[in-house]
């Protein structure tokens, strides 16, 4: 509440300031001179100084996982006041598991978030591509799809009734890329008695974008073998972390690797496997891309083949703007929003 205009008494300054009605008081007070805006100890000043007043506090902050009321705490709020905070520059988190700004516990008399700078949820990892096993060769078996790529961080969560005078930016991390499949080709060489194994190791997705961007996932393990006959063959690259930037671009997903087989009685007749690529990272609020499955072929003038291709992984989805969307009032809505309001 707010002080009345006139026929102020000590009481109902106590009850302001969070005491019991009549609690001993004098005008002397920290807290009561703070509440009157007035000087240091010992300040002379009456009554009428009170008058329309109201016990609140307001700060500034920035950073990574901002718990709103214990960073209050810290800056110095009783737990009674009015309490303001402004955000003064860039908030974020670390983790796609939490929110950059997270409000909730007690707000005995009501909270008020000024979100004039930009709050953005961190972006989802890359998936890891695929690898297959080095002691399976005939047949061929399933060794998996490439790994989905992480979902995008929560910006803000909300938990208890706030205000928020919205005039910044506000945006949920970007989703992972999925990782890459495998692809291998097995070949039995009745000529030679030899078996040829083309097996290829697959790409890592890109890391979605945030303010502390995803990380990359790895390349797949790959697998190259082929008896005594010639190979060529390329690794698998791991994907490209997200921006760590506000506002930077996603990760980009690593290429698959590639391995050729060649006959040493048919030089030119080859056979080959590529490992998929994988998915790119999705922009702020926005679902990365699922990863490529890998992919076999080529010529080959005798034997048997044995084929396996497996799919790449999906995107990670992307990040909310808001949870907790039903107990804020904005006051005023503008600036920029991205990503959903739960």
């Amino acid at each position: 509440m707010t002080l009345p205009a006139n026929n102020l008494s000590l009481n109902q300054v106590n009850t302001e300031l969070g005491r019991t009605a009549t609690a001993s008081i004098n005008l002397n007070d920290a807290a009561v001179r703070s509440l009157a805006a007035v000087g240091g100890s010992g300040t002379q000043f009456s009554m009428s100084s009170l008058l329309n007043k109201t016990h609140s506090f307001t700060f500034g902050t920035q950073g990574a996982n901002i718990n709103l009321r214990d960073s209050a705490i810290a800056a110095g709020w009783d737990g009674v006041a009015v309490l303001t905070m402004i955000n003064i520059g860039t908030i974020y988190s670390n983790s796609t598991g939490t929110a950059s700004l997270t409000i909730n516990g007690s707000f005995p008399r009501g909270v008020t978030f000024n979100q004039s700078g930009g709050v953005y949820g961190r972006g989802g990892d890359g998936g890891p591509g695929s690898g297959p096993n080095p002691l399976d060769m005939l047949p061929a078996a399933n060794y998996g799809s490439g790994s989905g790529g992480g979902g995008g961080g929560t910006a803000i969560a909300v938990s208890v009734p706030v205000t928020i005078i919205h005039a910044g930016v506000t945006s949920g991390g970007g989703g992972g890329g999925g990782g890459g499949g495998t692809g291998k080709r097995t070949i039995f060489d009745p000529v030679y008695q030899t078996i040829g194994v083309n097996s290829c190791s697959a790409a890592g997705g890109g890391g979605g974008a945030g303010y502390g961007g995803g990380s990359g996932g790895g390349g797949g393990g790959g697998v190259n073998f082929n008896g005594t006959e010639p190979q060529n063959y390329n690794n698998a690259a791991s994907g490209g972390g997200g921006s760590a930037g506000n506002g930077g671009p996603p990760g980009y997903g690593g290429a698959g690797a590639r391995i050729g087989h060649v006959h040493p009685s048919y030089g030119t007749q080859q056979t080959y496997a590529f490992g998929g690529g994988g998915g790119n990272g999705g922009l702020f609020a926005s679902a990365g891309t699922a990863g490529f499955a890998g992919t076999t072929g080529g010529a080959y003038v005798s034997g048997s083949v044995n084929d396996l291709s497996s799919g790449g992984g999906g995107g990670g989805g992307a990040g909310a703007a808001f949870t907790g969307t039903s107990l804020i009032t904005f006051s005023p809505k503008s600036g920029s929003i991205y990503g959903a309001e739960n």
